[in-house]
């Protein structure tokens, strides 16, 4: 997408026409507050005001900008004070164990010499032997998911669930950290210039972290270690409220389709199925056919409807309740995600499967099925 900075800069300000340059300066990509910097360049009496009216008028801009969201996302909040977020991050190229408390938000960090699954193993022992861990969230990647890992887990009585990949609202806390930390190992290396990073430098910026003032939080991290954020559960349950009184349970529904191409335009692309809202599981929605055929949909993906459409188009195999026998193997996809070769009871015939499709109740964490799968498959 791409803008003619001389175009802007030829608006009618104060009954006078400005044309201040004919050269074509090409931006792209960008939002109307880095356009007006870049006008105003061109013109020092232009306004971010004449920016902006120019900016909502273009019809690209209509075509491609996201549509408002009906409900505001919910905050990443828990009742339990030891659930952390953890994911592996990189400082040029040297592999680090990154990981936060949803409540406290403090922060830990361990240096490691590679990124295999014994180095990744060691780290967490050392993670889990200096805080209060009961829960951990983390991708799917395989230093997380791996039988020695696992077994760790069980071990120590830790629920760990895996996020969908590609979503960065679930892992959101850990992914704002990792940019928090690098940006100050950046400040660091500028002031020290240090070569290569350290465990010890690495403490330095995470201790520093720790005893900093959040306005998140109005306390340091520190000062929150082992308490709730409150505010932020009670913030979802009125949320929560609101959106059950909206689309409450029994409602018909439809559920907004993604995208092809990051260039589709948007608008109302919705399933022509229609589905029952049975309610909240977890923070998204549970929505069911009249076969039980069951999706999870987030709030803002929904969009009532008056009743169900007769000529949905169903995919036989919805229409049937089919009963896994065991998986008998697995596949990586190339968004992160995995798929299972299913061996059906009563059928011969194996199928591909993707994850979700034996997550039910919660898409975030392997049903029991995997766990027994990874349980015999995994080193």
């Amino acid at each position: 997408m791409s803008f003619d900075l001389s175009e802007i800069c030829s608006i009618n300000i104060n009954s006078k026409t400005q044309t201040v340059s004919k050269r074509s300066n090409f931006t792209r990509f960008i939002g109307a507050d880095k356009l007006y910097r870049k006008a105003k360049a061109f013109d020092k009496n232009i306004t971010k005001k004449n920016v902006s009216e120019w900016y909502k008028s273009q019809q690209s801009i209509q075509q491609f900008s996201s549509r408002s969201k009906r409900f505001p996302l919910f905050k990443i909040a828990s009742n339990n004070p030891n659930e952390w977020q953890m994911d592996l991050a990189f400082w040029e190229k040297q592999p680090i164990l990154i990981s936060v408390n949803i409540n406290s938000r403090i922060g830990f960090a361990k240096l490691l010499n590679n990124k295999r699954a014994e180095t990744a193993l060691k780290a967490i022992e050392d993670f889990v032997g200096k805080n209060e861990v009961s829960a951990i969230f983390s991708d799917n990647g395989s230093e997380f998911i791996n039988k020695s890992v696992e077994s760790f887990f069980d071990e120590h009585s830790i629920s760990h669930g895996n996020a969908i990949a590609g979503d960065h609202t679930v892992l959101g806390k850990i992914d704002r950290f990792i940019r928090t930390i690098k940006s100050k190992l950046t400040k660091m290396k500028q002031i020290i210039r240090f070569k290569k990073l350290t465990q010890s430098i690495l403490n330095e910026a995470i201790s520093n972290y720790n005893d900093t003032h959040h306005s998140a939080i109005n306390a340091t991290p520190s000062e929150m270690r082992g308490k709730v954020m409150l505010d932020d559960v009670e913030y979802n349950k009125r949320l929560v409220k609101k959106i059950n009184t909206d689309i409450p349970p029994g409602s018909i529904v439809r559920y907004r389709l993604k995208a092809k191409t990051p260039f589709d335009k948007e608008g109302a692309r919705w399933s022509r199925t229609a589905y029952e809202v049975v309610g909240f599981d977890g923070l998204k929605i549970r929505i069911k056919l009249k076969n039980n055929h069951i999706l999870f949909r987030s709030p803002n993906e929904l969009k009532l409807v008056k009743a169900i459409q007769s000529d949905a188009e169903i995919n036989d195999r919805v229409n049937q309740f089919w009963e896994v026998e065991k998986i008998m193997n697995h596949e990586k996809m190339r968004n992160g995600n995995y798929k299972y070769l299913i061996k059906w009871k009563g059928y011969d015939e194996p199928s591909w499967e993707p994850q979700d499709n034996l997550r039910l109740i919660n898409k975030n964490k392997r049903s029991e099925l995997e766990k027994k799968y990874w349980a015999n498959n995994l080193i």
